[in-house]
């Protein structure tokens, strides 16, 4: 598939219409922060997301939309617009100096998370590590680790559109069982 660039309003539903989401795998809304405060470039997300969204249902299809927040307050905003997973990049940015000021033998890791060809985060379905049902998270890590990933979470289908956790969990305890079913994922670092 040949890429292409389009300019424009993100919250201009006809140039929204004429893009053909629908087709796509994964959608990425990033926040315009030029002249912008970062509430008002939120808000802007957010109209997009409502948008694409009225798309995905008028034609019946559902497309991964992935959406930047400014600001952790305004979380909320992407769960009335049904982000499937947001980003807050501020807040990201603040954690990851504030863990390299604690530990820096951590650039190592992040060197390798943000490198082009090295490990990457992945969402995979739980059933290619364990069967349906109740295991530990060790049970996870183990059967990961046999693949060459590292389990570092999981995220449960029936919790995922509460707005507290969108029902992802990170750096459980390897003891806590746990009972995944046939549409939730484990959180991995891998290749691929």
């Amino acid at each position: 598939m040949r890429a292409a660039a389009r300019a424009g309003d993100i919250t201009n539903r006809a140039l929204l219409d004429a893009l053909d989401i629908t087709t796509f795998d994964h959608v990425l809304v990033l926040s315009e922060t030029r002249e912008r405060t970062q509430d008002m470039a939120d808000a802007r997300t957010t109209i997009a997301l409502l948008h694409l969204r009225d798309i995905e249902r008028k034609a019946g299809k559902r497309v991964s939309i992935t959406s930047e927040i400014l600001e952790i307050g305004n979380r909320d905003l992407a769960a009335i617009a049904q982000a499937d997973d947001f980003i807050v990049s501020n807040t990201l940015v603040s954690l990851m100096v504030s863990q390299v000021a604690e530990n820096p033998h951590l650039v190592d890791v992040f060197e390798e998370l943000f490198s082009a060809g090295g490990y990457e985060l992945y969402v995979k379905p739980a059933t290619h590590y364990v069967r349906e049902g109740k295991t530990t998270f060790a049970t996870v890590c183990e059967a990961a680790l046999r693949r060459d990933e590292i389990a570092i979470g999981y995220r449960r289908a029936a919790s995922a559109s509460d707005p507290d956790s969108w029902g992802v969990v990170v750096g459980p305890r390897k003891q806590a069982v746990i009972e995944l079913g046939p549409k939730d994922k484990i959180i991995v670092l891998a290749e691929d």
